[in-house]
């Protein structure tokens, strides 16, 4: 994504005569929708579903990080460094080189209350978690304290070795294949049927060649008992796939029925429909601001996510 070209986060700024700082805090709207545009359009999604999550400690701590880190990175051999790489090397690539771009979705208190069904009273014991693109791992780090065992996956073997060098296990692959994780991984634990208790997915969706191929990748991973998806997808969906360089971006091979002039609601309706083709089930949506410090800036950029809390649909 062209994050300096994306819709800066809006914030606002609460001036007080005893304090020396501003206090920045997102916007409400940021995670509200139109619930009466949901009602009676599809049998498979009721207003109910909504989960309304909140800016909250977790969310502000990340502003303030990215604020700091981007008065860090000013400096002409920084930006210089970064258009170079840029020049040369994807998106994601450059920022895992450089330590850049990073980016926050849910805070932990948000993945407590989506995933509660699971993780419960925090009791870890055995929980497996697969974490699909996960990035330089900033994100995947909050789910340490509700799993036992964490597994990764990367397209970019950047950002492959970083999530190895924290400690994570992490195949580089583009396809999610049980075969092929469980030959990469090589542990008694991860056999034929290989089963998550949870598979996160967070902004991948719009971003890989086989979008309806890797639902239902993921559907397969998932403890038929259990199992949740957590998925985030940025709205409105305008996908592509990161070519070897910055400037050159590919076609997917699949696509999801989305113009990308939808509203976020509409957007919603339409996905749900899709997850329902490939035998998943909605238990609860939510939105969220999808949140990217922008290098050597002291800002944050902002995207829309629809966060999806999904099952294996039984009936399929």
């Amino acid at each position: 994504k062209n994050w300096t070209k994306a819709a800066i986060l809006e914030l606002r700024q609460d001036h007080s005569d005893e304090e020396e700082d501003d206090e920045y805090l997102v916007a409400d709207t940021a995670y509200t929708c139109d619930l009466t545009h949901l009602e009676a359009s599809t049998p498979h999604l009721s207003p109910r579903n909504f989960l309304r999550l909140y800016a909250d400690q977790g969310t502000q701590e990340f502003l303030d990080y990215a604020a700091r880190k981007g008065e860090r990175e000013r400096g002409f051999v920084q930006s210089i460094s970064y258009a170079l790489l840029g020049a040369m090397c994807s998106v994601t690539t450059t920022n895992g080189l450089m330590g850049t771009g990073q980016m926050h979705v849910l805070s932990s208190a948000h993945i407590e209350t989506l995933l509660r069904s699971v993780i419960g009273d925090g009791n870890r014991d055995d929980l497996k978690l697969l974490d699909v693109g996960a990035g330089d791992g900033n994100v995947t780090q909050k789910f340490v304290p509700y799993f036992s065992h964490i597994v990764t996956t990367e397209a970019s073997s950047v950002m492959a070795n970083n999530l190895r060098k924290r400690g994570f296990k992490s195949v580089e692959t583009l396809d999610l294949d049980s075969s092929i994780l469980v030959k990469a991984l090589n542990e008694p634990r991860y056999v034929e049927p290989l089963q998550f208790d949870v598979v996160s997915c967070l902004n991948v969706l719009d971003r890989c060649y086989k979008p309806l191929t890797l639902l239902r990748q993921m559907r397969g991973l998932l403890h038929p008992e259990h199992g949740l998806l957590l998925l985030a997808v940025v709205l409105p969906f305008k996908p592509f796939v990161e070519s070897v360089v910055s400037w050159v971006q590919n076609e997917p091979e699949e696509t999801l029925p989305l113009d990308g002039d939808e509203t976020w609601e509409d957007s919603v309706l339409t996905l749900v429909e899709a997850f329902t083709s490939v035998g998943l089930r909605v238990k609860s949506f939510s939105r969220v601001p999808y949140l990217c410090s922008v290098p050597g800036e002291s800002r944050c950029c902002s995207l829309d996510d629809a966060i999806f809390v999904l099952t294996q649909d039984s009936a399929q």
